[in-house]
């Protein structure tokens, strides 16, 4: 060791572990710049495999100025224990910046961050106060780049009673047991719980994110025959599915939904961040951030939608929520419809969420790829994508038209799948491993699809090639219906069949501008 490197080491120990006077050096943008330079250098003289701080410490000296601190507070921080916690927490960062494989470097995640950069923006130097703020949000930019640190001045909620009498710990004490008994008792009737939501804000407003979204989930998953669990921030980031967890009953609650969903897109946006951080390449990340968030949306609509129009109940935070999902998530809708939705999950897709026109291209490669799905499965997604194209075609109509030609060549293909076996009096054609009737099921996507077709808002000239496959649909009925060979109640139901066909297709064509003579 070189005594530069001593000397550098035991100053920094030494500023790091002061208990009075920091406030007046923090009034010194060269103390700060120490910190950051300090710690840079023994990184690189491989002087600081254990942190002077480590994140038991940088908790213990958060906890003591917890209790006191006040975002909404305008008064200049001038205060020992603070200006000790933002040294100590520059460090922190800067050592997690410089050694992030090290097992000792803190989770900046679990800090609060929120409160730090608004105790920054409250000290006396000018100075001081640039320096820290641009450093500080320049590593949250690099390790945490979900955080929003630029809409940190906070739109704080006037407290009044019996909120302004509460400390921190009774606050999220309240909001617990506010849950809890939610939990345990089942929401209000009617589904308005409009007195957790007032608390969940009030807490939002006055706690750090680790504290609140711990609270919250924690609370939720509490039984009342069980201890309450104690989850922490760290594993709710890697794990956001955990809110699924949540009771039914407490999904059902209008405001409890509203409540649990601003902790999911919370913990979804820092579980983004953390698999693109730690995955060995991009295409992986991808592949998991897709397939979670499928898991999300199917849990979302049978959790909020049900599939149910008996009971079913529109939610704006919810739709937003599916909407917001699809549209940062390229390949996602293609993945829900691989997955055999049910159809009313599909109608409800296609009526409320735009942004799934957005993936059109990626539908289109979905109907190609003949070795992963079956002809039925084809139809069941031809059936989708030709939705989709007619209801939300008007922004592009050139891939509308093309989404819904794929669709209709589609069917052209699996007409003798629709028709059934022939001679045979029964639906012979069975999948191997659902026992699902392929011939009912590809009846059903093909009507679907000749139906949709009639709800053409407008006449499109895009849609006018589509009245050729069409024709040749009719033509294709027509034919089957003259031919010979079968005899009986056999015949009689596929000439009913076919007929039934034809019609649909005359009403499909007549939309696509079309004459069927």
């Amino acid at each position: 060791k070189t005594d530069i490197v001593l000397d550098v080491q035991d100053c920094l120990r030494s500023l790091l572990e002061m208990k009075r006077g920091v406030a007046s050096l923090m009034e010194n943008v060269e103390v700060s710049e120490f910190v950051v330079e300090a710690t840079k250098l023994l990184a690189k003289a491989r002087e600081s495999s254990i942190p002077f701080v480590l994140p038991a410490n940088l908790d213990m000296a958060w906890l003591k100025i917890a209790s006191r601190w006040n975002r909404a507070d305008q008064n200049f921080v001038d205060d020992d224990d603070q200006c000790s916690f933002l040294f100590r927490l520059l460090y922190a960062f800067e050592f997690l910046d410089s050694n992030r494989t090290s097992p000792f470097a803190f989770d900046p995640r679990s800090s609060p961050l929120k409160e730090a950069l608004s105790m920054i923006g409250r000290l006396a130097s000018k100075q001081t106060r640039d320096f820290l703020l641009a450093e500080i949000e320049t590593l949250i930019q690099k390790h945490c780049p979900e955080f929003n640190y630029k809409g940190n001045e906070q739109q704080f909620i006037e407290s009044g009673p019996p909120f302004d009498a509460m400390s921190r710990e009774n606050l999220m004490e309240a909001l617990s047991s506010s849950i809890r008994s939610r939990v345990n008792e089942g929401p209000k009737k009617g589904g308005d719980d409009r007195d957790v939501e007032l608390l969940f804000l009030q807490a939002k407003s006055r706690l750090c994110d680790t504290d609140l979204y711990c609270t919250v989930t924690n609370a939720f998953l509490s039984s009342p025959h069980n201890l309450t669990p104690s989850y922490s921030y760290h594993l709710l980031c890697r794990d956001p599915l955990i809110v699924f967890r949540f009771p039914v009953k407490v999904w059902l609650s209008r405001g409890l939904r509203r409540l649990i969903l601003t902790c999911l897109r919370a913990l979804v946006l820092a579980n983004d961040a953390i698999v693109l951080q730690e995955s060995p390449m991009d295409e992986s990340a991808d592949e998991l951030l897709v397939a979670r968030d499928a898991i999300i949306v199917r849990c979302l609509l049978a959790m909020v939608h049900g599939c149910d129009s008996e009971n079913y109940c529109f939610c704006s935070m919810t739709t937003n929520f599916i909407r917001w999902s699809l549209a940062s998530r390229p390949g996602l809708l293609g993945l829900l419809i691989k997955q055999n939705l049910e159809e009313k999950a599909i109608d409800w897709l296609v009526e409320y969420i735009p942004e799934s026109f957005n993936d059109s291209h990626m539908l289109l490669q979905i109907l190609s790829e003949r070795s992963c799905l079956s002809a039925a499965e084809r139809l069941v997604v031809a059936d989708a994508i030709s939705r989709i194209g007619i209801v939300h075609g008007d922004s592009n109509e050139t891939d509308a038209a093309q989404l819904t030609a794929s669709a209709l060549s589609q069917l052209m293909d699996s007409f003798y799948l629709i028709l059934g076996p022939v001679g045979i009096p029964v639906n012979a054609l069975l999948n191997d491993d659902s026992g699902m009737d392929i011939t009912q099921v590809s009846r059903k996507a093909a009507f679907r699809i000749l139906k949709s077709l009639v709800k053409v808002r407008s006449r499109r000239k895009q849609f006018l090639p589509c009245g050729i496959t069409l024709q040749k649909l009719a033509n294709l009925c027509k034919g089957e219906s003259a031919a010979t060979g079968v005899q009986g109640a056999v015949a009689s139901r596929r000439k009913q069949l076919l007929k039934e066909i034809f019609d649909a297709t005359t009403n499909a064509v007549g939309v696509a501008g079309q004459n069927t003579t």
